[in-house]
């Protein structure tokens, strides 16, 4: 189960960004320490430069997470401004942690120096910065039910889901196909899964996923070859094939690029057991065919 939580916790560091990733962000922390306090802007001031505050050990945290790539000049801007703010704001502070995401991993070498240099600064003020390892660290000593609800749980059987999964790969397969992709052209080679993923480095929680999405996988091929447009199947495999393209120049956990594009076929945090497997059944199906990952 924690394999399971790690990577949609990859998933969730690497494509939420600004007050999405804040957001998660505090709900970890609260989940983690009672006397964490989320700090939301008031009045002139703001947020009096702290994006929580914990008061078992006077941590003041502040968050960056830009959609784009962190860059050297902005990311030492802010690590400057915010913590010379929180220093004059927050006079008990003998924490600051900088906690950070960003579609690429590490931050830029000059923001590693300048953290390193506040703290030879400060010797009464502890200075840090926690990306994702930090971050994950906190979330794995979590229980179980908080993981389940700051993540997902992990979906019932395939088999417990009926014939109603039908219903929801056609409702999916009708929105990938309509994300505007032209067409493919060339031929699409059958591969062993077990192969497949050995090859592109999936673990365990992937290829349980994959197997036991296997069984519907005739469902979506039925659905895409009997379409009355005849061009229908092609553009979903376009529309798939773009969108693995796409999530791969940001993530690079192979497990993590696989559930990213479950989630983005319809598998959201509040879909049903059907609703994800047949997310799930239709990115295997692309899988299969060499359409996604290296053949």
């Amino acid at each position: 189960m924690l394999q399971w939580h790690y990577a949609w916790f990859k998933v969730a560091w690497t494509t939420l960004s600004e007050k999405a990733f804040q957001q998660f962000f505090e709900d970890i922390m609260v989940r983690s320490d009672p006397t964490f306090c989320p700090v939301a802007p008031a009045g002139p001031q703001g947020d009096r430069k702290s994006d929580g505050y914990q008061t078992s050990n006077h941590t003041n945290y502040q968050v960056y997470a830009p959609e784009t790539p962190l860059t050297t000049a902005p990311t030492c801007k802010k690590i400057r401004e915010d913590f010379e703010g929180a220093k004059t704001q927050w006079p008990s502070m003998k924490r600051w942690i900088f906690v950070w995401s960003t579609p690429r991993r590490g931050l830029p070498p000059d923001a590693v120096k300048l953290i390193a240099t506040l703290n030879s600064q400060h010797a009464g003020i502890e200075i840090l910065q926690w990306g994702e390892e930090a971050l994950w660290q906190i979330v794995r000593e979590l229980p179980e039910a908080d993981r389940n609800d700051l993540l997902r749980p992990y979906p019932g059987s395939v088999a417990a889901t009926g014939a109603d999964v039908a219903a929801d790969v056609a409702s999916l397969l009708n929105s990938v196909a309509s994300l505007g992709a032209s067409a493919a052209s060339e031929d699409l080679t059958l591969t062993a899964p077990r192969e497949k993923l050995d090859r592109n480095d999936l673990t365990a929680v992937t290829e349980r996923i994959v197997q036991g999405a296997l069984g519907l996988v005739p469902t979506v091929r039925r659905l895409a070859d009997e379409h009355p447009d005849p061009e229908f199947a092609p553009r979903v495999a376009a529309a798939l094939k773009a969108l693995y393209i796409q999530k791969r120049q940001d993530i690079d956990d192979s497990d993590a690029l696989f559930f990213s594009l479950v989630e983005t076929v319809g598998a959201t945090s509040s879909a049903s057991d059907e609703r994800f497997w047949a997310a799930a059944a239709i990115v295997t199906r692309a899988f299969e065919i060499c359409d996604v990952f290296e053949p």
